[in-house]
């Protein structure tokens, strides 16, 4: 039997063309089915990721006073690239994504929107409630929302835990070492305070360091000062003594007091000896 080459040729070319439209169908369907593809392609949104934290992330609720904590929403693509002249709404919620008037961000309000630098970064001071405006320990959230393309939203969410009870924070401190010599140059002594909150770490949490006495000082030059705490709930500051020409006894105890909070504090004592 004869095969005629024109009509193989042709043949060839339906059966690719039915295969092609195979395959973009079968493409069609996949991309329809799958919303939050894990590489970045499709919709330019697809590319773009927010990102919120808040530092401190546990404040407590004061008799007078009320804790500030910074919120950070950064809106960047896959590839490290910041989102820059960017709307970004700030909304205090709830877990259930509710708003909320649990404290407030600064202008006294529960909104606020920002735009993104360069990085493609906004921040933003949330104002905690004082003890009288809550009725126990508990959680507010931020949510930071950005509209994209269409009705397309892009956003995420930070948690800030609120304290009320003073029993749920405690704090214990030490210095190392507990006594220092008096030279001709100033010995140094680091003061490591641990903070606890419902007995988990407290982390990036503000501790206060205040010097009780005219003798030496902190790194910092100061006689009172702060430190926040790291992701193990411990800060440190470092006491710097004094020198044997600012000292006018052959020892002398220095009281150092680590306070978080308006009521929880302990002293740690340093004990200066002069030498001769």
């Amino acid at each position: 039997m004869k095969v005629d080459p024109m009509k193989t040729h042709k043949t060839a070319i339906v059966i690719a063309a039915l295969l092609g439209v195979a395959l973009l169908a079968s493409v069609s369907c996949k991309r329809d089915a799958v919303s939050q593809p894990s590489s970045p392609v499709g919709p330019s949104s697809i590319g773009v990721m927010m990102s919120v934290e808040a530092s401190p992330n546990v404040i407590s609720a004061g008799i007078n006073q009320r804790q500030m904590t910074t919120v950070t929403a950064t809106l960047k693509k896959y590839d490290g690239s910041g989102q820059a002249n960017r709307t970004i709404l700030l909304e205090l919620v709830d877990a259930a994504y509710n708003r909320i008037n649990v404290g407030y961000f600064e202008g006294s309000t529960s909104v606020v929107s920002k735009t993104t630098d360069s990085g493609g970064t906004v921040r933003v001071n949330y104002v905690g409630p004082l003890s009288s405006e809550i009725t126990g320990d508990g959680s507010v959230y931020v949510r930071a929302s950005a509209a994209w393309e269409g009705s397309q939203f892009i956003n995420d969410t930070a948690q800030i835990f609120l304290v009320r009870d003073s029993s749920e924070l405690s704090v214990t401190a030490k210095a190392v070492p507990e006594v220092l010599y008096a030279g001709a140059s100033a010995g140094t002594s680091l003061i490591q305070a641990t903070v606890l909150a419902g007995g988990q770490p407290a982390k990036n949490f503000p501790v206060f360091f205040v010097l009780n006495s005219n003798l030496g000082k902190f790194i910092d030059g100061r006689v009172q000062t702060t430190s926040n705490t790291n992701d193990q709930g411990v800060a440190t500051m470092t006491y710097v003594g004094p020198t044997t020409d600012e000292m006018s006894y052959s020892s002398d105890t220095v009281p150092i007091i680590v306070q978080v909070g308006e009521t929880v504090g302990v002293q740690v004592n340093i004990l200066i000896i002069r030498q001769k």
